[in-house]
């Protein structure tokens, strides 16, 4: 029995190898996988490049059985660190990588991807991303070409960037005037930056440019005329002041996203704002107005009421601050130290008078004494003025004198306030307009910068410098730039 069990599992076992050895006719395809390869990223390095500026880069894909029809490219970019693949933002989808770039400035991880149709297998190639800041420090200058309103920066680098604002340089009407101002803590400050027109208006990040909010969004509660006109800022306290439709709103805090609420208003009477001076912050009192609708200086008390208040009358006085008469608003300026220049026009005959006066640090006080009130002559042709400046050498402090700055047409004029005189100073070419003039203080020296448009389309910045008797040094500019658009207006951006 056992013997026949044993022959029973040879033949089994016989039957199996043979069975095994018989050829396999069955229809089966082999291929060869076809492996991708990439080079031509520098993930050594890494990329460094400046916010909208474009970033091209010309990789090489090779396979092991040519077949480039096949593949799929996705380039992409994260904010997630190096190493991880995770995809925030895909940008191109194209071999050849050839896209500006209008994240926000940081650390990124760039991704090029490569996928092969066929097979779904992908190859992978990374490198550093760093994007700089366009906007950094330096003069902003709203410009105008063929209708479209761009914002480029002069980079204190020398550096300059057209177009800075393009991925939100869309406006409902073009915009007239350009505001920065630099708020935050001491640790963190930031630049706000504000483009309005006749009726409308926006805020921008001075981080990226970003558009942050419309003109009604930037109120609690939108005043129901929109007519944005001017914008400034008190540092200390952090108070920021915008004039609309002479009236004016208040905002008291650092944050970009903190909001204009409170109306300034004055006890059993109205104002109607003509300009807004921020007085220095070594003063209690942070505004200064001039009230077109009464004829008088209006100032702010302590800065965190909004009450408007007049001045205290000054017995002997050259002038009486409550009490201007029928004059309207020309050009409102502040000197270094404590002093308020302003020249007004009587509506009457259109005469132009100077007047300046000093704020001590406490108000109410007498010490806030007019200084001086000047009738400007005939020949000055400040009448047809378009833009104003003002210098003050450091001389002056003690003596109230310094020199006003105006444009018309093709000429800069200075009047002199020492001896009550104006005259040419520096001449354009022919045809060419002065369009706006923006004073700054750069280290120890003070400079004009000077917008001038050569033609409809075509402007120009230029930069004087001074001499201690107001005129320009060597009588002509220190430097220019060209190619922008009609020049509209410039702000100096410091974060």
């Amino acid at each position: 029995m056992k013997k026949n069990i044993f022959i029973y599992l040879l033949i089994i076992l016989a039957t199996s190898f043979v069975g095994g050895c018989i050829k396999d006719t069955g229809n089966y395809n082999y291929r060869d996988i076809n492996d991708t390869w990439i080079s031509g990223l520098d993930s050594t390095n890494g990329y460094v490049i400046y916010q909208f500026d474009t970033l091209k880069i010309d990789p090489n894909v090779k396979q092991r059985i040519p077949n480039k029809d096949s593949l799929d490219y996705t380039w992409s970019i994260s904010n997630s660190g190096l190493g991880n693949s995770s995809v925030t933002k895909i940008i191109s989808t194209q071999r050849s990588l050839v896209e500006p770039i209008a994240e926000t400035p940081g650390n990124y991880t760039l991704v090029f991807k490569v996928t092969n149709r066929n097979t779904n297998i992908s190859s992978f190639a990374r490198a550093s991303l760093t994007i700089l800041s366009s906007s950094g420090t330096g003069w902003l200058v709203l410009n105008r070409t063929n209708s479209k309103s761009l914002l480029d920066i002069i980079r204190d680098d020398g550096r300059l960037v057209r177009d800075i604002n393009a991925v939100n340089g869309t406006y409902s009407q073009p915009p007239k005037k350009l505001f920065c101002l630099t708020s935050g803590s001491t640790f963190s400050p930031e630049s706000h930056i504000y483009l309005f027109s006749e009726n409308d208006g926006m805020q921008l990040s001075g981080a990226n440019l970003f558009k942050i909010s419309d003109y009604p969004g930037m109120f609690i509660q939108a005043p129901s005329l929109l007519k944005p006109e001017y914008y400034v800022r008190r540092q200390s306290p952090g108070l920021e002041f915008l004039q609309n439709n002479g009236d004016i709103y208040i905002k008291s805090s650092n944050t970009v996203s903190a909001k204009l609420g409170q109306k300034a208003l004055i006890q059993n009477s109205n104002y109607k704002s003509g300009r807004i001076i921020v007085a220095p912050n070594s003063l209690v009192i942070p505004l200064v107005i001039y009230d077109e609708l009464n004829g008088r200086f209006l100032y702010m008390g302590s800065g965190f009421t909004p009450d408007l208040l007049p001045f205290m009358a000054t017995p002997n006085a050259v002038f009486d601050m409550n009490n201007i008469g029928n004059k309207t608003l020309v050009h409102f300026d502040k000197g270094a130290s404590s002093r308020i220049y302003s020249i007004l026009k009587d509506r009457n005959n259109e005469k132009l008078f100077f007047y300046s006066f000093a704020l001590s640090g406490f108000v109410p006080s007498s010490i806030n004494a007019p200084v001086s009130v000047n009738e400007i002559p005939v020949s000055s042709n400040m009448t047809n003025a378009s833009t104003f400046a003002m210098y003050e050498p450091s001389y002056a402090i003690n003596n109230f004198s310094s020199f006003i700055y105006y444009a018309i047409d093709n000429n800069i004029w200075m009047y002199n306030t020492i001896n009550f005189t104006s005259q040419i100073i520096y001449q354009f070419p022919s045809g060419s307009k002065i369009s706006v003039m923006k004073m700054r203080t750069e280290g120890t020296s003070n400079n004009i910068y000077v917008g001038v448009n050569n033609t409809a389309n075509e402007g120009s910045i230029y930069k004087f410098s001074f001499t201690p008797t107001g005129f320009f040094t060597g009588n002509t500019y220190t430097s220019v730039r060209s190619g922008f658009g009609a020049i509209v207006d410039i702000a100096y951006k410091d974060r």
